[in-house]
């Protein structure tokens, strides 16, 4: 997946995700975009894998901080690890 934005990508991301959070049935028509720019389903795919992507750089050495395992059932459950302040540096 092409996760390379381009900053009016990323504002026009940002600006349809408040326009979705705040019931703005009127912004959210202009923010759709034109057939030369990406459907906001893969705008929002693409900005949600550049996010993880920089959240979790290669930079950084950690690992997430969450972990899933599969319970006697079949499901599975996903916990998260507290971290100290000091491992996002």
């Amino acid at each position: 997946m092409d996760t390379e934005l381009t900053s009016d990508e990323r504002l026009r991301a940002r600006a349809a995700l408040e326009a979705v959070i705040g019931n703005d049935d009127q912004a959210l028509p202009s923010l759709a975009g034109s057939e030369h720019e990406r459907p906001l389903p893969a705008l929002f795919a693409a900005y949600r894998q550049h996010t993880l992507q920089r959240v979790w750089s290669p930079r950084s050495t950690s690992t997430p901080p969450w972990k899933t395992t599969k319970q006697a059932d079949g499901s599975r459950r996903s916990t998260v690890t507290p971290r100290r302040a000091s491992s996002f540096s």
